[in-house]
């Protein structure tokens, strides 16, 4: 009772000082990117007084680990936590910042270059954003550019917000609707249209609509006008759906990914790289832990506690965290059945029920030595007719190194790129789904062709783009150079 007591004294203290600049404690920093054996649990099970522990998120060389509060054990202290993984045999335990803010559907976070946003800015209570500097230090302060939105899976895209993220378990009523910084630019009945229960995703001027539970389908719409956006196609065959959808690409196709836990585990996949003949791929089951989630890394997906090849759609390497038991953990198992984040090598899994919490296991043997790359993106490289007013879009499968993100190596100009400068002004958001969100702070010139060039990211191990990634489009009829 006296820890608990002194804990929630701190939060209440850190409260206290709701918008003042505060410095964090960062630990040595990084994690050793060295020969592992695949499927090892390294460390685990870590923290389990947390409780579920649905998100991760790593910025500045430092762990988060952000609990959700429903379905948690009974007595969790709900806080969210910062950890030195430079040994991640023993994660050392940096900071107690806070009862959750249970950002984005209590699921999801994005950032922005230094920033890292978990929630709002205050009032009320503490500030949920972190800034990175590249002196290596970590400090709690607001976000800059006041958020319009940390609650739902369609605030990711700032400065875009689409939404209602639809749940079966709430009320799903309410139309669908665009803002860009904060102003409504078109709303209509997605429900009427489609009845799609589901998670939006913007790309570009695609609009995706993918559901949960439900099962009810996915649905593609066309905002070149956001004021009267078109329906591509909704399809309903295979009952596509599950609890947490994302998006994959590689060879040239972008799936839609559906992790599910009713009617057996496993995940449903469904082609979008046509938006206008949406197609049913696979059911996979998945034996194990509950698939609930799913998280990338090149070619490959890690949901419930396995790793699947997306070429193949087949696992890989079974993580299984319910067999592995050791004294040093009181006698549990490790749920893997939430939120796992890649780090190089490495991977980190968070759990619910008995045996929630986190632990640390190896993924590859080899260590990761290979650099970003982009996937995917809208618009397509040779398209014509782009909306001056649109977004661009790209998919990196990576946990990047966000400090890299930057409006030196993520540029959009008129054609041609110059080898350094030349980009229009624009936001870049960095989504924990692994989308990038580039909004130029005006709209584009008609008639014109741009090039989008990127060069320097990195990921989190370290690894450099190999070579610039260029593509050019245009906003006219015509590409030109």
């Amino acid at each position: 009772m006296k820890s608990t007591a002194l804990l929630f004294a701190l939060c209440a203290c850190l409260a206290t000082e709701a918008g003042e600049a505060q410095n964090l404690p960062t630990g040595n920093g990084g994690f050793p990117n060295v020969q592992q054996t695949p499927g090892e649990l390294l460390a685990g099970l870590i923290a389990p007084q947390q409780g579920r522990t649905a998100i991760f998120a790593y910025h500045g060389g430092v762990l988060f680990s952000i609990p959700e509060e429903p379905s948690s054990q009974p007595n969790s202290d709900f806080q969210v936590r910062t950890w030195d993984i430079s040994n991640p045999r023993a994660p050392v335990q940096l900071s107690i910042l806070g009862r959750t803010p249970m950002p984005i559907n209590a699921h999801g976070y994005f950032q922005r270059g230094e920033y890292l946003v978990l929630g709002p800015n205050p009032p009320p209570g503490p500030a949920w954003t972190f800034r990175a500097h590249a002196s290596g230090t970590l400090e709690r302060t607001t976000f800059p550019d006041t958020p319009f939105g940390t609650a739902n899976r369609g605030d990711t895209f700032l400065p875009w917000n689409v939404g209602p993220t639809y749940r079966l378990y709430f009320p799903s009523q309410a139309n669908a609707e665009v803002r860009l910084n904060g102003q409504q630019l078109g709303s209509w009945d997605h429900l009427g249209l489609t009845g799609v229960i589901g998670h939006p995703f913007l790309l570009g001027n695609l609009l995706i609509y993918a559901a949960e539970e439900s099962r009810t389908g996915v649905a593609t719409y066309d905002l070149s006008n956001p004021a009267a956006p078109v329906l591509l196609d909704v399809l309903r065959f295979g009952g596509p759906g599950g609890y947490w959808p994302e998006l994959w690409s590689g060879g040239g196709r972008l799936y839609v990914v559906f992790p599910y836990r009713i009617d057996g585990n496993g995940f449903r996949v469904v082609d979008v790289t046509d938006p206008t003949d949406i197609r049913f791929v696979a059911d996979r089951p998945l034996p194990g832990a509950t698939a609930q989630y799913a998280q990338f890394q090149d070619e490959y997906g890690f949901i419930g506690d396995h790793k699947i090849d997306m070429r193949t759609l087949e696992s890989v390497l079974h993580l299984d965290g319910a067999n592995v038991i050791r004294p040093s953990d009181g006698g549990r198992g490790v749920d893997t059945s939430q939120f796992a984040l890649p780090l190089g090598n490495l991977l980190v899994t968070g759990g619910i029920g008995p045996n929630q919490g986190m632990a640390i296991w190896a993924h590859q043997a080899q260590p990761d030595l290979r650099g970003p790359s982009v996937t995917y993106h809208v618009p397509r490289s040779g398209q014509t007719g782009y909306p001056v007013g649109a977004p661009i879009s790209l998919l990196i499968h990576e946990t990047l190194d966000t400090l890299s993100v930057n409006a030196a190596n993520v540029r959009v100009c008129a054609n041609p790129c110059p080898v350094s400068g030349g980009g229009v002004a624009a936001a870049l958001t960095v989504a924990f789904d692994d989308l990038l969100t580039l909004t130029p702070n005006a709209p584009l010139a008609v008639n014109t062709t741009y090039e989008l060039r990127i060069d320097n990211l990195r990921d989190a191990a370290g690894n450099a783009m190999p070579a610039p990634y260029r593509f050019t489009f245009s906003t006219g009829a015509v590409v030109g150079g």
